[in-house]
């Protein structure tokens, strides 16, 4: 234990009230005969069942190297020696109590003074509350997490109320004074408001717990049947309503009001048979009409139908007659054209005939006279020669 603080908490390495180490040795001493917790320690409406159980407790056994105070704490006496490697546990007090600013910070000293004064008025509205706060279900936080092969809802875990306080020397000592000289009234007053406090929780718990199996049993009503449990349900209600009507047949009451029903409904059932079949054999005779009607009326159209078709085939062959006709006669004057045309150029091919006829005679003469030019020099040239020939 550090000389000048002393750790006090759910998570306190060294719980002891006072030590004093010297060397390797530890030595504990007695602080107080009765070692007191108030409730509102544990702050949180939540936590009221763990303060009364620590108030019931008669007996604690101590870890050997610490121990530790608040609503985690598993192991509680307040004093212990340690001796090698033998431990020796001896009880201080039968109940524990601890002034709230062991679990308050070292600046909220003056809030706890504030919080020790008004205990009491906190204590009636807080049982008030507590009493008559209805009760709901608590929803738990869930988040998705999706991977590869699967999706899971995982459930966010909740963060722990409880921490490690450090408080000062001045405070522990004030402390320890106050646990060393408190009067045996105020003890025994603290007792019976302990006492009353317990009842009133556990009057509470049970009204919760009647509460909850209400909610239980309603909704355990209001749930939907499966299919066996249906099927089973629809079955004895039927097995119920068919014996109590043979159950009520057995009458002769009964069994004259069920002839007389029965009697009824078979009149009842033969006025509305003959009645149908009035009314069924007049349908039939008006559906025949409309019919007839229908069928005349077809007739008619169909009639209109073929006279517009055979108008329409009559004008069509008019139509025809006259294309052909039309046709006949393009015909013979594009045969007359083509034989003037085939005439024009007869004539014009005769007269390019003659053309060609007549130069090619010019030409053959031309060639005569060039031929009878050429033999007259060659005969002169001959001639010459010989003369030539004869000097």
């Amino acid at each position: 234990m550090s000389p000048t603080s002393t750790t006090v908490g759910a998570n306190a390495p060294n719980g002891p009230l006072t030590a004093r180490r010297a060397g390797t040795n530890y030595r504990y001493r007695t602080v107080n005969a009765q070692s007191e917790v108030d409730e509102t320690l544990f702050g949180a409406p939540h936590r009221l069942e763990a303060a009364a159980k620590m108030r019931s407790e008669q007996k604690y056994n101590m870890s050997p190297t610490s121990t530790t105070v608040g609503a985690n704490a598993p192991n509680g006496p307040l004093t212990a020696r340690r001796a090698g490697t033998n431990y020796r546990y001896r009880t201080v007090n039968a109940q524990s109590e601890v002034d709230e600013t062991l679990f308050g910070a070292p600046h909220r000293l003056e809030a706890a003074a504030k919080m020790r004064s008004e205990r009491q008025q906190n204590e009636e509205k807080s049982n008030g509350n507590l009493i008559a706060k209805p009760i709901h279900p608590v929803k738990k936080q869930f988040v998705r997490h999706i991977t590869k092969d699967l999706i899971r809802d995982i459930i966010v875990r909740e963060e722990p109320t409880s921490s490690s306080i450090v408080i000062d020397n001045g405070t522990y000592e004030r402390l320890a004074h106050a646990a060393r000289n408190r009067p045996k009234e105020v003890r025994e007053n603290d007792l019976r408001d302990s006492k009353r406090f317990r009842e009133s929780v556990d009057a509470e718990l049970d009204r919760r717990k009647k509460t909850i199996q209400e909610f239980d049993q309603q909704r355990r009503k209001n749930a939907p049947l499966d299919d066996i449990e249906q099927e089973a349900k629809d079955e004895a209600e039927y097995m119920l309503k068919r014996a109590n009507d043979l159950r009520q047949e057995q009458e002769d009451e009964v069994k004259h009001l069920n002839e007389l029903i029965l009697n009824a409904k078979c009149h009842a059932i033969r006025d509305a048979q003959v009645l149908e079949k009035r009314q069924i054999k007049k349908e039939i005779v008006e559906e025949d009409k409309r019919l007839d009607m229908m069928m005349e009326i077809d007739r008619l159209n169909a009639l209109k139908i073929q006279e517009e078709i055979e108008k329409r085939r009559h004008l069509q062959n008019k139509l025809g007659a006259s294309l052909v006709l039309k046709q006949i006669e393009e015909l013979e004057r594009e045969k007359l054209l083509k034989e003037e045309t085939r005439e024009q150029e007869n004539a014009a091919m005769f007269e390019y005939i003659q053309k060609l006829q007549e130069k090619d005679f010019e030409e053959f003469a031309k060639r005569k006279e060039s031929q009878r030019k050429l033999a007259n020099e060659l005969l002169k040239a001959n001639h010459d020669i010989e003369e030539q020939r004869a000097f």
